[in-house]
């Protein structure tokens, strides 16, 4: 169980002081929609690897699994630009210190919300303890 995670929404633009706008406009967002947005996300790839006997099926699987089992779970959003692999900024959403997300979309007592379509780049990371402290 990784014990923590982080999910950041990636805004890709062709300059700095673009990207640095275009990220900043994720912030307000709620932390536990951005979650529902990716899981639905990745059902729907389970669901085409299953459909084209895709071999990376097991692989969206484990991070959906990994996604659920993580302690804390922080969301960010970041600007990079188009021209190199290198974030310019990164941010996390307003509420998202410490934030755990739901399981799946209207869990932990929310109510179901309409899919939005959500269009942006996601990209996520999960880090282990290891050992114990001193």
């Amino acid at each position: 169980m990784p014990d923590r995670c982080s999910l950041t929404i990636i805004e890709l633009e062709a300059t700095k002081s673009v990207a640095l706008i275009s990220c900043r406009k994720y912030l307000p967002e709620d932390p536990n929609e951005i979650v529902a947005a990716f899981r639905i996300y990745l059902d729907r790839l389970i669901r085409q690897c299953r459909s084209s006997a895709d071999p990376r099926e097991s692989e969206f699987i484990h991070l959906k699994q990994r996604l659920s089992e993580a302690k804390e779970l922080v969301v960010t959003t970041a600007g990079a630009l188009r021209s190199s692999a290198i974030l310019v900024e990164e941010l996390p959403l307003m509420g998202s210190t410490g934030f755990r997300g739901c399981i799946a979309a209207g869990e932990a007592g929310r109510p179901r919300r309409k899919e939005t379509g959500f269009l942006g780049c996601f990209a996520f990371e999960s880090t282990r303890q290891t050992g114990t402290r001193a």
